[in-house]
Parts: C-alpha cells; sequence; structure tokens
C-alpha cells in the first residue's frame, strides 16, 4: 500500500497536481486525496485526471479503485468535498474575514448565501445520480435536503450587524467552573460533516458531490448565480452608493439565514425544520431536474453569458439519460444474478432439503423443521421468479415509453420500489440459508459505471 501511495504521489507530480494530503478514512481501505487549491477550470481537469492515474497505478499493483459513490451495503459511500471560495486576480481571498474589510466580506459572504437559498434545488440537482443518491444522507455524507452550516460565531456576528451595524466574530470560548477561568481560541467556523454547504473559515465547503461526478458543473452554478448576485450589488452601489450596499447585506441576512442550520442536519428535527422553512428533500426523485429549465435559472444563466436555454435543455436530458441508464442497468444486472446464480442456488438447496426429509423419514426422525424449511423455500423461489417476470414486464413497458422525463419516472416510482421488494424476498430467507452460500447483494451494491 505504501508503494502504491508514493508512487500515485510521483506520478500526480509528474502532470502538475499537488497532492497536499493523503489519509486514511472513516471506511475500512478508504483514503483521501487533498490537491493544493488552483482556479477552478484547472481543479475540475485535475480531478477528472487524478481519478484515472488512481485507477491506472491501481491496476499495477492489483488493487481496484471503487470509485463508484455507494458501492457497498453497510459501507461508507466514496465522494468529493468541493471546496470553492472567491479571489481576485491578485490571489486575495475574497471569503477570508482576516485578509479583507468587514463590509467587502460581508458583501461577498452574504451574496453566497443569498444565491444558495434560491438556487439550492439547482445545487442538488447537480448532484443527484441515481448511485449518489444511494450515498447521501449518513457516513459523511451530507442529506438530501439541503443547508448550509457558518457556525453559532458567525450566526450571532451576523444577526448582531442587523442590529447595530457593527460585525465582529467572536472567536474565543469562554470554559467557565474550572480551578482557573481561562479560554480556548478557536476558528470562527467549525466543520460540520453532516451539512451540504458548510463555511470552513475562508471557503465553503460542498460535501455532497459524488466520487464519478465532474466538479466543474457544481462550481459553473455557483459562479453564475452568486455572480448574479454581486452584479445586482454593483448596478445598486453605482446608482446610490455606500448606503445600498449596507442596505443589501441587511436583506440578505434577514431573508436568507432561513437555509442555516448549524447542528445535526440527518435529525428528524432538521428535516421538521426544513419542511417548516420550505426547504424540500427530494431524495432521488428525477423530477429535481426540471430546475435546469425553470425561468429563474433561464434568466440567470442567460444574463450572465454561460448557458442559453437550449443548452440547459441538452444537460438536463443528459442528466436524465444517466439516471435511466443506471436505473435499467440496476434492474438488468439483479435479474441476471437472479436467474443465474440465486435461483439456481435455492434450487439445489431445494433438492438437498427435498433429499433430507426422505431420508429422516425412513429413519423415523422428525424432520418437521425440514418441512418448514421446504415451504420457506419454496415461497422464495415462486416469489423470486414472479418478481424477475414482473421486473422484466416493467423494463419492457418502460422502454416502450418515448418520453425521457416519464421513463425516469416510471423508474423512480415503480421499477426502483419492485426491485427493493424483490429483494426482500431473499432477505427473509437469508438468515436460514447454509453458511457455505454467499449472501445475496442489494442492486445497490452492482452500480455499473
Amino acid at each position: 500500500l505504501n508503494n502504491f501511495m508514493e508512487e500515485l504521489s510521483a506520478k500526480l507530480y509528474d502532470v502538475g497536481i499537488l497532492a497536499k494530503l493523503m489519509h486514511s478514512e472513516v471506511s475500512p481501505k478508504q483514503y483521501e486525496v487533498v490537491p493544493v487549491y488552483s482556479p477552478s477550470n484547472i481543479s475540475a481537469d485535475q480531478n477528472m485526471l487524478l481519478l484515472k492515474i488512481l485507477n491506472e497505478v491501481a491496476e499495477k499493483y492489483n488493487f481496484k479503485t471503487i470509485l463508484s459513490e455507494k458501492p457497498f451495503a453497510g459501507i461508507n459511500g466514496s465522494g468529493k468535498h468541493n471546496n470553492w471560495s472567491m479571489a481576485t486576480n491578485s490571489g486575495l481571498n475574497l471569503l477570508d474575514l482576516t485578509k479583507t474589510s468587514p463590509l467587502v466580506f460581508l458583501c461577498f459572504f452574504t451574496s453566497v448565501l443569498s444565491a444558495v437559498d434560491k438556487h439550492y434545488n439547482l445545487l442538488m440537482a447537480a448532484v443527484t445520480t441515481l448511485e449518489n443518491s444511494f450515498r447521501l444522507g449518513g457516513h459523511e455524507a451530507p442529506p438530501t435536503t439541503f443547508s448550509v452550516y457558518i457556525g453559532d460565531a458567525m450566526q450571532n456576528a451576523l444577526l448582531n450587524y442587523l442590529k447595530t451595524g457593527k460585525f465582529c466574530v467572536n472567536t474565543t470560548s469562554f470554559i467557565p467552573n474550572k480551578p482557573m477561568s481561562f479560554s480556548i481560541k478557536q476558528e470562527p467556523c467549525n466543520r460540520n460533516r453532516t451539512s451540504t454547504f458548510a463555511f470552513t473559515g475562508n471557503k465553503f465547503e460542498f460535501r455532497a458531490v459524488g466520487a464519478n461526478q465532474n466538479v466543474m458543473l457544481v462550481n459553473t452554478i455557483l459562479n453564475t448565480i452568486v455572480a448574479a448576485e454581486l452584479e445586482e450589488i454593483n448596478n445598486s452601489i453605482k446608482t446610490h452608493g455606500q448606503t445600498a450596499l449596507e442596505n443589501i447585506i441587511k436583506n440578505n441576512i434577514k431573508k436568507h439565514l432561513r437555509i442555516v442550520y448549524n447542528y445535526n442536519c440527518y435529525s428528524a428535527k432538521w428535516q421538521k425544520i426544513a419542511n417548516g422553512r420550505g426547504i424540500k428533500n427530494y431524495q432521488n426523485n428525477p423530477n429535481i431536474y426540471e430546475y435546469f429549465l425553470q425561468k429563474q435559472t433561464v434568466r440567470v444563466f442567460e444574463k450572465c453569458g454561460v448557458y442559453s436555454k437550449a443548452e440547459l435543455k441538452l444537460l438536463q436530458m443528459a442528466l436524465y439519460k444517466n439516471y435511466y441508464s443506471s436505473a435499467t442497468n440496476m434492474a438488468n444486472t439483479f435479474c441476471h444474478m437472479l436467474s443465474t446464480q440465486i435461483l439456481p442456488a435455492l434450487q439445489d438447496w431445494q433438492k438437498h432439503i427435498c433429499e433430507q426429509i426422505v431420508l429422516y423419514k425412513y429413519s423415523g426422525a422428525d424432520y418437521v423443521y425440514l418441512i418448514n424449511q421446504q415451504k420457506l423455500v419454496n415461497d422464495s423461489i415462486l416469489a423470486l421468479i414472479k418478481g424477475d417476470k414482473d421486473i422484466h414486464s416493467l423494463l419492457n413497458t418502460i422502454s416502450n415509453i418515448g418520453n425521457l422525463k416519464q421513463q425516469c419516472q416510471l423508474c423512480y416510482q415503480k421499477l426502483l420500489p419492485l426491485l427493493d421488494s424483490t429483494r426482500k424476498y431473499y432477505d427473509d430467507i437469508e438468515p436460514f440459508i447454509p453458511k457455505i452460500m454467499l449472501p445475496m447483494p442489494t442492486y445497490r451494491d452492482i452500480l455499473m459505471d
């Protein structure tokens, strides 16, 4: 493993990718590579090149890099933490509170809050693939209900700015009831691993991107929606001066702190709060792709000269196509496993039980348990055969529909639940299967590239 890591570092360095950090992750045999920050388009290209090099070096050492977002049930998925900030052409980080004036920082910081609150559905649509939806919601992956983490210190500073017009972030925590009073110096914000979009002191970390995804789509959306906010601010300042900026900052704080939640986003409490605030949870519903053609989206992207309506339509169709292909590939693989592995194994077990019943019967031994087991196996085989037939029938129905959006909806509404319910028949019998028989993977475990 050390030789693999050393060669990977050398290969990355040779092509100009500086891997600042590599370390073990929570899941077994899971590792993280963190390149040094660079301009967004360069980072995106380097990220895709890194995946290619990763596969090439792994093969040399007889390893396999599993880049599917959730290849195994019960094991952490694989994703990307997209660290995003804004800088001037001289390299000044505009989200670094220690490097800019309070007013400049507030201008850019609250513009980000405003942009993501208005367009969070679009950001989630960009990372909603069928594979990634199985990863989101646990094990350090954020849930599918969007939230922004800024930390209590920053939130209190923003609220205080509303009241007094003064901005100061308290970075010191006091620990009372100790023999000697002392304080701990801390960052203005700490990292919340359950938040979708966390502010970490001088950047935002978008944690929902899947392992196989290109980060450029998310960054293009972030850059565009924030640019639209800043353009409006610029126009107001030209007309009304600095007072307009202060009013816009306060208005952004009033309206858009609703997207902020600093606590456990896995909790039912956050889901309840989010519902009350009108923040939707789409889970893996492909309907979310409709946000690419909303009037608000088209207006912003055309105004900024990034995408035309026709290009957004093509992007939307590509996401629908990817979702449809993933769902049908899973279903076909599931059926193939049923017919070539699972059902033959169960039928062999069924035959073995029948032979044992005959032996027990002629020996006079009690074989009631075997009879019950035989019924369980028979019922499971019949149910799995029916499930296999129903899946094929539904796949045929879906394939004959000409509308890609409707195909995705049927996959979401009928095909995925049918795969789950068919799988359950095997789950019910699995505890009784002899140890020599391998457990059946879930269809989520067999994600196709």
